[in-house]
């Protein structure tokens, strides 16, 4: 499996592909490429035939008052092309 996180492509080995194991790769994988980016915080869905498949919120909105990242948080976003 192949993952887009904020520019980042992250291959997950083939086993990270059952629900369990895909949330605890994610889990433990997401803080470290954000921390490598300087990316505060990120929320993150992945999407099998159009419905959610997993989802995780991971960091901070606010670097300054550590509020963290939730799945409500609202981001802004430019070019995505």
């Amino acid at each position: 499996m192949l993952v887009l996180v904020s520019n980042m492509f992250v291959t997950l080995p083939a086993v990270a592909q059952e629900a369990g194991a895909l949330d605890k790769a994610l889990g433990e994988k997401i803080p470290t490429l954000l921390r490598q980016a300087l990316v505060p915080g990120i929320s993150i869905a992945l999407l099998d035939n159009g419905r959610v498949a997993w989802r995780g919120c991971y960091g901070v909105k606010n670097a300054e008052t550590g509020e963290p990242v939730k799945d409500d948080t609202v981001f802004e976003a430019a070019s995505l092309s």
